[in-house]
């Protein structure tokens, strides 16, 4: 039997008829829908009759979750109210609707930390991002229950796993680039140093938090809040990779290698030990030869040489880094901080 497709029109009525419907019943107030728009996939606006507006988000994948206990619609709603009550900054979750598979949350505006990186970067963003990171870990870890509600590979072995693969990659991304620089007579050399801050990454005690870190899930609105989306996927990670990866913007010519750097340099500064440092200098590392290995020209491996840390290997590989990218016809490293 063949089911009729669905088009991306006849898809948006229904949801907004479904909108229309539910909101009233799940919204404080019992607000009715004046207008509805998209303002991203699976997101909608809601404005609402007593003047208030809602985001509503529908959870593609959340009924293959349904009755779990990592099911990604109630999750989402319970991990956001634990940590508005922490004092976490996150939006108000108003309520789910099951049948549909959406959540209504409070609309905290479009200014992401993304489009903060396209002007002038407030001085002391990225500290604040750190800050609201540690304390929603934190939070995460002093309620035991939450590792229970981790998403399926999201679990310890599965980082494991996932962070063993890594290193071939990592490895692909130095021989890519020392060939485009012409100094392949440093690979085995650094590949043996890349290999023991591998294992050291790896021995490191993960944290559990969201599986979702990017820029785009870091809400900036007007003042000094800071605010996380989509931490509906709980799971393990680390803490610096998760700090590395909501700030660095990826593939935006509109963010000078300056301004990367500047972030660099305070999210640096915002982690709270010499160990932390440490970790954030090699996790920098392996993300930037992972973007090598895909596109050595756009990885931004200039921002390899500024210092995150005093990390003896790190030091060193900087220093070859810095003598390789000289040799050949590739353009070397800007004259930023020596390691």
């Amino acid at each position: 039997m063949t089911h009729p497709v669905v088009s991306d029109a006849q898809w948006s009525q229904s949801v907004e008829a479904h909108l229309r419907e539910v909101t009233s019943s799940i919204v404080p107030g019992r607000p009715d829908v004046r207008e509805l728009s998209s303002i991203a996939p699976d997101v909608w606006l809601l404005r609402l009759s007593d003047g208030s507006r809602v985001v509503a988000k529908h959870q593609f994948f959340g009924l293959l979750t349904r009755g779990e206990n990592f099911d990604l619609l109630q999750v989402e709603f319970e991990v956001n109210r634990a940590l508005r009550q922490a004092g976490c900054h996150v939006p108000v979750p108003f309520g789910i609707d099951p049948e549909g598979q959406f959540i209504f949350m409070e609309y905290l505006g479009d200014r992401t930390f993304l489009d903060v990186c396209f002007g002038q970067m407030p001085v002391g963003c990225v500290s604040r991002v750190i800050a609201e990171l540690l304390l929603i870990e934190e939070t995460l870890a002093t309620q035991p229950n939450w590792q229970n509600r981790v998403v399926l590979g999201g679990h310890h072995e599965d980082l494991t796993d996932r962070w063993r693969a890594i290193e071939e990659v990592a490895l692909e991304g130095l021989g890519k680039t020392l060939r485009i620089w012409d100094a392949m007579s440093c690979f085995d050399r650094l590949a043996t140093s890349l290999r023991t801050l591998h294992g050291l990454l790896a021995a490191r005690p993960a944290t559990l938090g969201t599986t979702d870190y990017q820029p785009r899930n870091v809400m900036c609105p007007a003042g000094q809040r800071i605010a996380f989306l989509e931490l509906g996927k709980l799971g393990w990670d680390w803490t610096e990779r998760r700090a590395l990866q909501y700030t660095s913007p990826l593939d935006c010519a509109r963010v000078s290698l300056t301004s990367k750097q500047s972030i660099l340099g305070e999210l640096g500064a915002a982690m709270p030990s010499s160990e932390s440092r440490c970790a954030l200098d090699m996790h920098h590392l392996f993300f930037r030869l992972i973007l090598a290995a895909r596109d050595p020209i756009s990885a931004d491996l200039e921002l390899l040489q500024f210092p995150l840390s005093d990390e003896p290997t790190m030091m060193t590989i900087r220093r070859h880094l810095r003598e390789a990218s000289g040799r050949g016809t590739h353009p070397p490293f800007g004259d930023l901080i020596d390691g």
